[in-house]
């Protein structure tokens, strides 16, 4: 028997267990690679999804069918995997040397290089950067989130948010550069 979106969700406020059974493997699918992305460690990203679905079934309760359930799941996803990489103190404050005059010159430089490689070989890339490097890049520019979002939700300021990206963009830039070389 196939449930709706809506029969799982008021069938997991009413704590029932085929309902939650339904919903982990509707979404679990959806949420795993969330966990993956900011979780390199397989086993750890499992944990993860895990602890994620804990929180949905102990919350669901606070849904009220406003706005996308799929983005709310995602979201919870995102925090409990964002919680785990502070208390790793991943984000600590770096040293703000002056990142600005380097910006500017650094930036078409960068853009031409992202185009001599395809879409899967700059997510390979991606993950060879390390946290917290891996982390910036990936809230600014997959998951499109504002200096702001992610200094916030990080505990972080802008400033260290700001010098965080720019490195992950520098060493990116690094490891295109040596992959071009090996190529040509």
């Amino acid at each position: 028997m196939k449930f709706s979106e809506g029969d799982i969700i008021e069938g997991c406020k009413r704590y029932s267990i085929k309902s939650q059974k339904a919903l982990y493997e509707l979404y679990a699918p959806v949420l795993y690679p969330i966990c993956r992305r900011y979780i390199c460690d397989k086993n750890l990203a499992a944990d993860y999804l895990q602890d994620t679905f804990l929180i949905i079934y102990s919350q669901i309760n606070t849904y009220n069918f406003q706005g996308s359930f799929e983005g709310w799941l995602k979201r919870i996803c995102m925090n409990v995997c964002l919680q785990a990489l502070r208390k790793k103190r991943f984000f600590e404050d770096v040293d703000n040397h002056d990142v600005q005059h380097e910006q500017d010159d650094f930036s078409n430089e960068y853009d031409d290089l992202l185009e001599m490689f395809t879409y899967d070989d700059i997510l390979n890339i991606i993950e060879e950067l390390k946290p917290p490097l891996n982390i910036i890049f990936k809230l600014f520019y997959v998951d499109n989130w504002t200096h702001r979002e992610i200094a916030t939700e990080l505990a972080i300021t802008e400033a260290n948010c700001r010098v965080l990206l720019f490195r992950s963009k520098a060493k990116m830039k690094e490891i295109l550069l040596k992959k071009l070389e090996r190529i040509g």
